[in-house]
């Protein structure tokens, strides 16, 4: 049965249905009828504190929180303390390569927005430059399926691929990380205290899992403005890009704007051209895209859409690190991005001037948390 407000007779007949005399319910006996009066007034009472807990469920991150603008997670982690510390552990630590020269902080940075700024595309352990770029892993729980083609569902899953990759941790298996860990006495009981049992793969993944999902950075300027409500957060400059950014510029049709959330994703993968162009000159090794997790050959050169928060803190751009700058970025776009037969739809010449660039790159900038400048200092 639901409660209407303006309708108490429903609740009314629920409290008193079984008071004696010919009707549940009779106003005028209201006060003669004590049992069926506190019946009635326990309900109200306990509607309240229904609504008031209801309340406070639905209530979501304030304006200085480093989750708001962000929508609530599909499952809750359940993370622990012991479990995200044992994480950031693994995650600063050479020994789980093979070589011990790389950790995951090699490559994904946090003075550098978890990613290698300035950097096309990171070194493997054999000094020589890696495929793609190093995506980073801010607000990274969102940002499901992983890596550039999606070939990983979940963070626990993507988290052990670099340990095999020969030019990454280049170790024989993971089966060999998890012996190699067993062995180190300052790893010594650290899994049986956050997960209640060894280490063993799962919760190897599990652990460097737990770390990602802690790093939370939205609460922008753009936020407070948009979803917040604070029109002197952004500049007029940025006011004016997000009008072009969601209008004529036609960016918004894959990096999206919620009405109460915004992730600047689709979660969708695209032919930006840039794929198939490196395929043509030999400019970069091959790299078939999407199609390399799915082995359809119409996901060829599809590259997932990234998320555009905190962008300025991970120069360069583009899946191969092939764009510098925010501006080029825009350039590229506006320019219908490199034409070929399977370019995506969605990207075609746009006219924009200068000034117009230039309120694109500032709101661009609006997307900058500034809790990733906390999330910059984490160390070993």
């Amino acid at each position: 049965m639901r409660f209407d407000a303006k309708k108490k007779a429903p609740l009314r007949r629920l409290f008193c249905a079984r008071m004696p005399g010919p009707g549940a319910y009779n106003p005028a006996m209201a006060r003669r009828n004590v049992p069926c009066a506190l019946s009635l007034k326990l309900a109200a009472l306990a509607v309240g504190v229904l609504a008031m807990l209801s309340g406070m469920a639905v209530a979501g991150p304030r304006p200085g929180d480093a989750a708001f603008g962000l929508p609530a997670l599909a499952e809750k982690s359940g993370d622990t303390e012991e479990q995200v510390a044992l994480g950031k552990k693994l995650f600063f630590d050479q020994r789980l390569s093979q070589g011990g020269r790389m950790a995951c902080a090699t490559c994904h940075v946090p003075a550098e927005g978890f990613t290698e700024r300035g950097r096309a595309r990171p070194d493997g352990n054999d000094g020589q430059p890696l495929r793609r770029n190093a995506p980073t892993l801010l607000n990274v729980a969102w940002h499901g399926p992983f890596f550039h083609d999606g070939r990983s569902a979940t963070l626990e899953a993507q988290a052990l691929v670099p340990l095999t990759e020969p030019r990454e941790f280049g170790a024989p298996s993971v089966g060999a990380v998890v012996a190699r860990i067993a062995g180190l006495a300052d790893y010594r009981g650290r899994f049986e205290a956050a997960f209640g049992r060894p280490v063993t793969a799962g919760t190897l993944g599990a652990a460097l899992a737990a770390y990602e999902r802690s790093l939370v950075a939205a609460g922008s300027p753009f936020d407070r403005w948009f979803f917040g409500k604070d029109e002197t957060a952004l500049s007029p400059a940025a006011v004016s890009g997000f009008k072009l950014f969601r209008g004529k510029a036609e960016c918004a049709a894959c990096h999206r704007i919620g009405a109460a959330s915004a992730l600047f994703t689709d979660g969708k993968f695209h032919d930006t051209g840039i794929a198939w162009r490196n395929a043509q000159t030999g400019s970069a090794e091959a790299d078939r895209g999407r199609e390399e997790a799915t082995e359809r050959i119409f996901d060829r050169y599809r590259i997932k859409t990234p998320s555009l928060r905190n962008v300025a803190l991970t120069a360069p751009y583009m899946h191969d690190g092939s764009v510098a700058t925010l501006e080029q970025v825009v350039r590229f776009y506006a320019g219908g991005g490199v034409p070929h037969k399977t370019l995506s739809p969605l990207i075609g010449p746009i006219d924009l001037s200068d000034k117009e660039i230039a309120d694109l790159v500032a709101f661009l900038k609006s997307l900058t948390s500034p809790h990733a400048a906390a999330l910059a200092e984490e160390k070993p």
